[in-house]
């Protein structure tokens, strides 16, 4: 039923591009497929198809290009010959387009075009390969296979397979689509849901979801002091943005991103950048999420998980939009610039065929849900009858043992003695014995005989029963199995094309609940991928903190959706006091506190980590009890030369940097060595916003330290660079250096670098510049 819906939708869909072609006061040209490829540099060849269907009715072949000889290749016109773009497939359709307009259009066939192929046959044997592996597309590529082409032999060993090809050829020969016969297109989902369950099944962690965060994901990147998003992805994405603190949604529905040129199964389109016009946040900073077309399994929260709220709107965006473009282009009405697609997302007619494929592919599903509960009643039926025969053996093993059971008035051998009457008899011949009564009955002076006979019938025959049933209740507990698989694996039934005129699919399989996260600052041109939860830990800095004292720690959990509102809060207030909590929440952002008194002088790390299924986030919380600090100011007035500050060591030491010389755009490094007492240095830009923080630097056998919570992060000597880029009006940035043992020791050394890329890479460690650690002198005892 699932592929004759989506057959009723494509006819639909013909139908209505049609209808607009007809009203449009100025058609566009037959070629317009063909210019589109032309502009991606996608050379079309020429494919012949040769029609070995078995039946006597005109057919017109199509995939809706245009060869380099002859005419685009339409439901109006019957040439054998079809355009393929070069290094590309696409699937061949074979019609019978009738004389009147009684008569329906009807698919009586199709096959795939591979790269490179000049020929392609379209007969009842391809009709069957394409209608399990290449109509309703499955991405044979992500279950395991190596090529498109590794599922063919995979169908065709398929025991039911044989019986497809007869039924289509059957129903052909009748002048009949087999397209249209729910029969077959429930034989051909069948074969291929067995094929991907057993994919499935074969692959690692199969009942786990799938990675919220795909690896093909579009490159954001500042450029100009602008949020420019890439996608060189084969999807479209829609990218939309919330006040990182306020989650308030800013934007949705206007920077809608594009993908380039992308033909495998796919879509030509473009363009392939987008800018986005960030706006709305007070303090510059945003989470900018990135959604793909695909039939997700967000849920609206009417506002109490923002975030989701957000990626269900994206959702819904890219993939209307996706659809809305690929028919659009493939009808011809789409240039460059892509106007009509904005003008037709509003329309209804739209709108409604976007629902009716959601309501068809929740219908499978649903039939998914069905099977896996008929598939549980009879996996219960076969455990309770497995037991009820394993009990039965066992009693019957107990009699077969003892004699005094089988003596006695209501042994279970005297129930069965009718059972096995004429083997009994046969039995008794053979041994020149008559173990009956006149009146019929066993005689009783052969109980243990007759009985022990019976019981060793009885308990061969219940065995038999028993494996039956334990074989049966493996197949059923395999199948169920791969139901659950199938189900937890994403959806990995990919959308059939809505309009297959150029016969190409898409895969979205591995992007069904999928999003990309970016906590974006303008200020500092700073982008860090997130995914999930998030916090912020207020104070976020205790300064001059006195012993004894009790200190509150509000904690704001940011981020949530329904699938992350149940987590842990985990924390070290760095003296050796810890604790944890599992925290429900019903609406994001959420609140939490903690408190606690340090009763000794010292630098601490609140370390606070918040754990959400495989998503953690933490944040560290400098606290300085009783400790001495000190200030200096510096001016950095030349770039691409080291220029160090004062050494220094225990307590707190805030140096503030005057950088109003240096040009807009420059990248700042950090150089230093902390040798072998552990420190900590922390840089803001500008002050107020950390962009870097070291974690505790010295050498390892610090690690487990109370002193140093969260452990030793690296070695006393290091280097980050790109920290960060100096932008308009920003002329200070400070360095904190935190020294919690009196004997402690270090030195740093800044350096700022012109003529860099303008992508924010955010800071990376590299090795020590030898230039910057001349600079330093060793101090090994320290």
């Amino acid at each position: 039923m699932a592929r004759f819906f989506w057959g009723a939708v494509l006819v639909g869909l013909i139908m209505w591009t049609g209808c607009a072609w007809q009203t449009r006061e100025e058609p566009p040209s037959p070629d317009t497929l063909s210019l589109l490829f032309q502009q991606a540099n996608i050379p079309v060849g020429a494919v012949r198809v040769v029609n070995l269907l078995p039946t006597s009715q005109p057919l017109v072949f199509t995939n809706g290009l245009e060869a380099p000889r002859g005419t685009l290749q339409t439901l109006s016109t019957a040439s054998n010959l079809v355009g393929n773009p070069n290094g590309f497939y696409s699937v061949v359709k074979a019609y019978h387009v009738p004389n009147n307009d009684r008569d329906p259009i009807r698919l009586m066939g199709a096959a795939l075009i591979k790269p490179g192929q000049t020929e392609v046959a379209i007969s009842v044997e391809s009709t069957a390969l394409s209608m399990v592996a290449y109509w309703d597309w499955v991405d044979w590529i992500t279950l395991g296979l190596p090529s498109l082409e590794a599922i063919e032999p995979q169908v065709q060993q398929h025991p039911r397979y044989s019986e497809l090809v007869r039924r289509i050829r059957d129903a052909v020969e009748r002048g009949e689509s087999p397209y249209e016969d729910d029969g077959i297109v429930a034989l051909s989902a069948e074969i291929a849901g067995d094929l991907v369950a057993n994919l499935i099944a074969s692959l690692p962690n199969t009942i786990e979801p799938l990675s919220q965060s795909p690896t093909d994901t579009p490159d954001v990147r500042f450029v100009g002091g602008a949020l420019e998003v890439t996608n060189n992805t084969s999807i479209t994405w829609a990218a939309g943005w919330m006040g990182y603190e306020s989650e308030q949604i800013l934007s949705t529905g206007r920077e809608v991103v594009i993908p380039e040129a992308d033909l495998s199964f796919r879509w030509l389109t473009g363009p392939a950048t987008k800018t986005l016009n960030l706006s709305g946040s007070l303090d510059g900073r945003y989470l900018v999420c990135l959604v793909p077309s695909a039939l997700g399994g967000w849920s609206k929260t009417n506002g109490a998980f923002p975030l989701q709220d957000l990626l269900v709107d994206l959702n819904g965006i890219a993939t209307t939009r996706g659809w809305i473009e690929f028919a659009l282009t493939l009808s011809g009405f789409v240039g460059p610039g892509g106007d009509l697609v904005d003008a037709a997302l509003d329309e209804s007619v739209l709108s409604a065929m976007v629902a009716i494929a959601n309501a068809g592919v929740n219908a499978y599903f649903n039939d998914v849900e069905y099977q896996i509960g008929r598939a549980e009643y009879a996996r219960n039926l076969h455990r309770l009858r497995i037991v009820i025969s394993q009990d039965r053996i066992a009693r019957i093993e107990r009699e077969i043992a003892d004699p005094n059971l089988r003596s006695n008035p209501g042994a279970q051998w005297k129930d069965l003695a009718q059972k096995y009457r004429s083997d009994i008899a046969i039995l008794g011949r053979k041994r020149g014995k008559n173990y009956f009564t006149k009146s019929g009955e066993v005689d009783l002076r052969f109980s243990n005989q007759v009985g022990l006979y019976v019981l060793n019938q009885e308990r061969a025959l219940l065995q038999q029963q028993l494996n039956r049933e334990l074989r049966a209740a493996q197949e059923v507990e395999r199948r169920l199995g791969q139901l659950k698989g199938v189900k937890s694996f994403g959806k990995f039934l990919v959308v059939p094309t809505i309009v297959d005129t150029l016969g190409m699919t898409y895969d979205v399989v591995k992007y069904k609940d999928t999003y990309a996260c970016y906590d974006v600052q303008v200020g500092t041109a700073g982008i860090r991928p997130t995914l999930g939860p998030n916090m912020q830990v207020t104070p976020p800095e205790i300064s001059n903190g006195r012993k004894d004292e009790t200190y509150v720690f509000n904690i704001k959990v940011l981020h949530l959706t329904q699938q992350s509102a149940n987590f842990s809060l985990s924390w070290n207030f760095g003296d050796g006091t810890t604790g944890s909590r599992n925290v429900s929440a019903s609406r994001s952002p959420h609140n939490e506190s903690i408190s606690h008194a340090y009763s000794n002088p010292g630098a601490y790390g609140l370390t606070i980590q918040l754990s959400a299924g495989t998503t953690r986030a933490s944040q560290v919380v400098p606290v300085y009890i009783e400790m001495p600090e000190q200030s200096n100011d510096y001016n950095l007035n030349i770039c691409n030369v080291w220029k160090a500050a004062n050494s220094g060591g225990y307590g707190i030491t805030r140096d503030n940097w005057d950088i109003s010389v240096i040009p807009d755009g420059a990248v700042f490094d950090i150089a230093f060595d902390t040798y072998s007492i552990p420190d900590r240095i922390f840089v803001e830009y500008p002050v107020g916003t950390q962009v870097l923080d070291t974690g505790w630097r010295g050498s390892s056998r610090y690690d487990g330290d109370p002193k140093y919570p969260g452990g030793i992060s690296g070695p006393g000597a290091g280097q980050f660079d790109n920290i960060f880029r100096k932008q308009p009006g920003q002329n200070t940035f400070r360095v904190t250096v935190v020294g919690p043992d009196p004997g402690t020791a270090w030195k740093y050394s800044i350096r700022c670098r012109t003529g860099v890329s303008p992508q924010s890479a955010g800071p990376t460690e590299v090795s020590p510049d030898p230039e910057a650690q001349r600079l330093f002198r060793n101090n090994p005892e320290r």
